[in-house]
């Protein structure tokens, strides 16, 4: 299923019954377009089944919860971490995937595939230390701006990762930066 910013509002106004859309599995939000800084991700309580989420020419600054209701934020936290594969391209306003501290790092739990593309302004995949723990494949592709994919404290959680691909990221320096903590990198490469 692909929707659009209208599609969206429509939805979340409560213009279809709440059930409608549980049993789809991959979604695909393009030109969501609206000058928000953060995607309404309430929205997504709609989609209990949700596995593949793809989000492709938008606008939103931030991959973050609604900013509303506590308890519509719970419902959609416990929704995501559903999500096994989430690609971003052309995402171009947003810097980090979360603001540090945000409850959506749980959307990382059952991740295995985290493709991200054509993010211009992406500067990093910040991320809680144990988000990407089941990840197996990362993609990032012709995303301009990022300088370091991931500190090595974080890049800890990485253990399950088989496939890594890095293409046309021009400021690229450092896949794994050192955080200062010589142990925690020595230890990503030597098996322990």
């Amino acid at each position: 299923m692909s929707l659009t910013a209208d599609d969206i509002a429509m939805i979340t106004d409560g213009q279809f019954a709440i059930d409608l859309f549980s049993h789809i599995k991959v979604l695909q939000i393009t030109k969501y377009l609206i000058d928000s800084a953060v995607f309404p991700f309430h929205f997504f309580r709609r989609f209990s089944n949700l596995q593949k989420l793809k989000m492709v020419g938008c606008n939103f600054k931030e991959f973050s919860p609604y900013e509303g209701d506590v308890g519509e934020e719970r419902d959609v936290v416990t929704i995501l971490p559903r999500i096994k594969k989430l690609t971003l391209q052309g995402v171009d306003n947003m810097a980090h995937l979360w603001k540090q501290g945000s409850p959506l790092h749980h959307i990382c739990a059952n991740l295995v595939t985290l493709k991200v593309s054509e993010c211009d302004s992406l500067i990093s995949l910040s991320c809680a230390s144990s988000s990407f723990q089941n990840l197996t494949t990362l993609d990032v592709w012709n995303c301009k701006e990022i300088v370091e994919l991931i500190t090595s404290s974080k890049a800890q959680c990485l253990e399950q990762l088989v496939t890594l691909n890095i293409v046309e990221c021009e400021m690229m320096r450092e896949v794994i930066a050192s955080d200062g903590d010589e142990t925690t990198y020595m230890r990503l490469f030597s098996g322990s």
